[in-house]
């Protein structure tokens, strides 16, 4: 994999905040690499396209977002978590092996 280009809905970006992309070879996002984590505040806000560089091998890509109510709400974050993808675009070079 070298890159992933996610294309969010234009509406309601707090719902996307803290969202992390996850290389596994399994479906378990536990058991993965973190590509990406989403840090954003509370004034910055998540773009409709995010082109993310991520050169891990892996069979799964998990887009992975929680709320934890023990840590409290974030300021500029939604209360639940969403994931309303319009469109995941995975881009790589298949490495032939001899």
């Amino acid at each position: 994999m070298q890159s992933i280009s996610l294309f969010f809905p234009d509406y309601y970006p707090s719902r996307f905040k803290g969202f992390s992309l996850i290389i596994s070879n399994t479906t378990n996002h536990r058991d993965g690499v973190t590509c990406y984590k989403d840090v954003s505040d509370a004034k910055t806000s998540i773009p409709p396209v995010m082109d993310i560089m991520c050169s891990v091998v892996g069979r799964y890509v998990i887009y992975y977002n929680e709320r934890i109510p023990e840590y409290g709400s974030r300021p500029g974050y939604s209360p639940e978590a969403f994931a309303e993808l319009c469109e995941v675009e995975v881009y790589g070079k298949h490495k032939w092996l001899n």
